[in-house]
């Protein structure tokens, strides 16, 4: 009798829990959703978002190399970016400095340093990421990386709309926009439709009115490789102190062409 009584209440409580998880995650579900409303715009360049700080981890996934890390980024419009990359223990390894002109690498583990203009070429060099600094920036920002051309709409798939840039004197770009303005995908083609690189944004959360990814999956089909940062913290708009590097002057930078 006491062993029934007990089944019997204990169905009670796995009904309930269940009836209370269900509820929390539907209230969790319509909190990250319910400020989200249709629109027909594209996520270009978001003028009232001035900083951004991301903390979060970065893993990189390449056919000679794999590895994760922590990162802290801090982004000043358009126009800065730094990165400080921390290992095991959350020892410090390295910094990236980079803006429209040029970027500085210090890897503090091995005690060298690199600048140049920034390319994919030239920071998958020092840092293995295989993206122009437009083109990163703008990714770390959620936005399309070419916000002053024009996108004209190829498609609808999926309550997606597809956009391309008929642009054709450079990389072929797709976007795919879900029906709440969100960049879910950004791709670039060569002129032959190769394609470059391809990112994944997903699980966009309202920061401060902000819609930003906190998971980002970057795939670079012709090397093989792919890069996914995971954003733990966004903090918008607030003051960021000067980012350029200060390299030790007992290390000699070395010049990337």
């Amino acid at each position: 009798m006491l062993f029934n009584l007990f089944i019997s209440n204990m169905k009670k409580i796995i009904s309930i829990s269940f009836i209370i998880a269900v509820l929390i995650s539907c209230t969790s579900s319509k909190k990250i959703h319910e400020k989200m409303e249709e629109t027909e715009d594209l996520p270009f360049y978001n003028e009232k978002l001035k900083t951004l700080k991301i903390e979060g981890s970065m893993d990189v996934e390449m056919p000679s190399m794999s590895q994760g890390a922590s990162i802290e980024v801090s982004l000043k419009e358009q126009s800065e970016m730094g990165m400080n990359v921390f290992g095991p223990f959350g020892i410090e390894v390295a910094k990236l400095y980079a803006s429209n002109d040029k970027f500085i690498f210090f890897n503090m583990f091995q005690g060298e340093a690199y600048q140049g203009q920034p390319s994919s070429e030239n920071l998958n060099k020092v840092a293995n990421i295989s993206l122009s600094f437009k083109d990163l920036i703008s990714i770390m920002r959620c936005e399309i990386p070419s916000f002053k051309k024009k996108f004209i709409k190829y498609k609808d798939e999926d309550e997606s709309k597809i956009y391309i840039n008929p642009d054709k004197s450079k990389n072929i770009e797709k976007a795919t926009i879900d029906k709440f303005g969100l960049l879910k995908k950004y791709e670039q083609s060569d002129l032959n439709g190769k394609k470059i690189f391809e990112v994944n944004f997903s699980n966009y959360r309202n920061v401060d009115k902000f819609k930003l990814a906190h998971l980002l999956k970057i795939i670079f089909p012709q090397i093989g490789g792919n890069l996914t940062i995971e954003v733990e913290n966004y903090f918008s708009n607030q003051e960021i102190n000067n980012l350029e590097l200060k390299i030790p002057s007992s290390i000699k930078i070395k010049e990337i062409k």
